[in-house]
C-alpha cells in the first residue's frame, strides 16, 4: 500500500481519544472500536489491507514521517517503508475487536456537529446514570443535562430521536458537514461518508426535561453575553465562591457572592433589557 503520511495523519485524528489500542486495515479504510464506540476513516489509495495493529505504536511512527510511505505486510509483521532505505517493522494480528453493524437508514442530519458543542458542556459524568451521559433529540430540541445544569436549544432533526452518547459525541465534535444516520435498536451510526461514527445507545429513557423549565414566566431579562461573563470571571477570581447570587432590579442584574472563610465579597452590575410584555418586545432603559 503507498499512501502519503499526510492523508494518514489526518484519517487518524479522529481517533484521538478513544481508550482502544487496537488500529484495524479493513480494505482502504482504518477502524477503531472499544466496544462502546466505533470510528472508521477512509485512506486516500486504492491499495487494500486487512490487519490489525497497535494504535499508539503506528500513530508515533507515522507521525514522525513525512511525504509518500509504503506499507506491506510479511506473516507476522508490518513493515513500513520511507525514503529511500528507512523501514519500520510494526507486530501485527489477524484479528481484533470488531463491530457489527445491523442498522438501518433513519435519516439525514444538517450542522449536528457544530450544534452539540452548544450543549453537550452540561452532560452527566456519572457513569451510575448512563442515560444521561449524552445529547438528546426530541421534539425539535437538543438537550443535556447532569440534574443540576440543563443546556437546551432548537434543533431540527426531522422527527429523529436519539440519545447520543457522549463517547460519541466527542468524536462527532471533531468533525463537520452532512451525516446520514443509522440505528438499531441497541446502536447509532452517523455516516460522513469519509468517517464514519457509531456508538452503543444507554439504556434506560430520558429524563422528562421540560418538566423543569418554567411555562408562561413573563420574568425575562435580556444581557449582552461578553460583559456578562467576564463579570462571572471576576466574581470566581475575588472569591472563589461556587454560589453566586443574581438579583434583579429595574434594569440592573446585580452580581453577588462572598467567601465567610477569608471575609472577602464581590458585587457587580449589568445593565438588561426587559421585556415589554403590552408590546411584546424587549426595551433598554431611556
Amino acid at each position: 500500500m503507498k499512501v502519503n503520511s499526510l492523508s494518514i495523519k489526518k484519517s487518524l485524528k479522529p481517533f484521538s481519544g478513544l481508550r482502544s489500542n487496537d488500529l484495524r486495515f479493513n480494505g482502504n479504510r482504518l477502524e477503531v472500536t472499544d466496544g462502546g464506540v466505533f470510528v472508521s476513516t477512509a485512506l486516500e489509495t486504492d491499495d487494500l489491507l486487512d490487519c490489525v495493529v497497535c494504535y499508539s505504536d503506528f500513530s508515533r511512527v507515522v507521525g514522525t514521517l513525512s511525504g509518500v510511505i509504503d506499507i506491506d505486510l510479511n506473516d507476522s509483521s508490518m513493515v513500513i517503508k520511507h525514503g529511500k532505505r528507512g523501514r519500520v517493522v510494526l507486530p501485527h494480528y489477524e484479528k481484533g475487536l470488531e463491530w457489527l453493524d445491523d442498522t438501518k437508514p433513519v435519516g439525514r442530519l444538517s450542522g449536528l456537529c457544530e450544534s452539540l458543542s452548544d450543549v453537550s458542556f452540561a452532560a452527566s459524568t456519572d457513569e451510575l446514570r448512563p442515560v444521561m451521559c449524552g445529547v438528546y433529540l426530541c421534539d425539535g430540541d437538543m438537550v443535556s443535562t447532569d440534574a443540576h445544569i440543563l443546556s437546551l436549544r432548537k434543533y431540527d432533526a426531522g422527527g429523529l430521536v436519539v440519545n447520543i452518547p457522549s463517547s460519541v459525541v466527542r468524536v462527532l465534535s471533531s468533525l463537520d458537514g452532512d451525516c446520514d444516520v443509522r440505528m438499531s435498536d441497541r446502536k447509532v451510526v452517523f455516516d460522513f461518508g469519509s468517517v464514519v461514527v457509531g456508538g452503543m445507545l444507554p439504556e434506560g429513557r430520558y429524563p422528562n426535561y421540560k418538566a423543569v423549565i418554567p411555562k408562561n414566566n413573563d420574568q425575562i431579562l435580556r444581557l449582552e453575553r461578553i460583559p456578562f461573563l467576564e463579570s462571572l470571571k471576576r466574581a470566581n477570581s475575588c472569591v472563589g465562591s461556587r454560589v453566586i447570587e443574581f438579583r434583579a432590579d429595574g434594569f440592573e442584574l446585580l452580581m453577588m457572592c462572598n467567601d465567610i472563610d477569608f471575609g472577602k465579597s464581590y458585587e457587580d452590575v449589568v445593565a438588561v433589557s426587559c421585556r415589554d410584555e403590552e408590546q411584546g418586545r424587549y426595551r433598554d432603559w431611556e
